[in-house]
């Protein structure tokens, strides 16, 4: 029924009705929902830093794999996935970011960073309050959705569908546009628990142009004040210089 779910939910990927403006709460009332489901005082208190372990599954790989993300708010990233004979490194820390040792461009920053927001989303959709646009209740598959956006920069933003009774977030996509024009990612959210006073989702649906990309299930979260700044600078000398020029 789970999986059924996530289709209907995913069936209009990238396509939705028009916004149904009259049965809309204001958005300051559908914030306050989604602070009281995510954790109230306690999400007001912010998130400094997240460590998430857990399996992933890569649809392009057809394998699955040992997956640690880290963050550390607002800008910082680290996600190691150890595949059966391989590994993947991605680095993100502000203006910079890495795969395995390699410096990388600015598209593969944003696709970084727009991670990295999906990280703590509750806590920085209430931190971007004056820049957030309320895109209205939308109909996706059988579902009514109050979708929010936020943008984030020229080239970047993201949309978040949140459930107006429960206020729980259970899709966000984010649209990065580039020389090829706009490529959307999305995520599905499920099998919500808590952890410390605070909801999460533990399983993540991955979809990219509305296609699946593959899943991943959080097994273990942790909210933590800080993480080692060793995190977020790649091994090696040269990216190391390189961080820092």
């Amino acid at each position: 029924m789970m999986r059924a779910a996530l289709i209907l939910l995913f069936a209009g990927f990238g396509f939705s009705l028009p916004a149904f403006a009259a049965d809309a709460e204001p958005i300051d009332a559908l914030l306050a929902r989604v602070a009281s489901a995510y954790g109230g005082e306690t999400l007001h208190e912010g998130v400094k830093a997240i460590r998430q372990t857990g399996v992933t599954y890569s649809t392009m790989r057809k394998a699955e794999g040992r997956i640690v993300r880290t963050y550390q708010a607002p800008d910082r990233l680290r996600i190691e996935i150890q595949y059966p004979g391989d590994e993947e490194l991605r680095i993100l820390n502000g203006p910079h970011a890495w795969k395995r040792e390699q410096p990388m461009s600015k598209p593969y920053r944003d696709a970084q960073l727009l991670q990295a927001v999906r990280m703590a989303l509750p806590w920085n959709l209430l931190q971007a309050r004056s820049q957030l646009r309320d895109l209205g209740v939308q109909k996706h598959g059988e579902a009514l959705l109050h979708m929010l956006e936020l943008p984030m920069s020229d080239s970047l933003m993201i949309k978040v569908a949140i459930e107006p009774e429960s206020g729980r977030i259970v899709r966000s996509i984010g649209s990065l546009k580039g020389s090829m024009g706009v490529m959307d990612f999305g995520t599905a959210y499920a099998d919500f628990r808590t952890q410390d006073g605070r909801l999460y989702a533990a399983e993540e649906h991955h979809y990219a142009a509305g296609q699946p990309t593959g899943h991943t299930y959080i097994e273990r979260i942790e909210f933590l004040d800080a993480l080692p700044e060793s995190l977020f600078t790649p091994p090696g000398p040269e990216a190391k210089t390189r961080q820092h020029t």
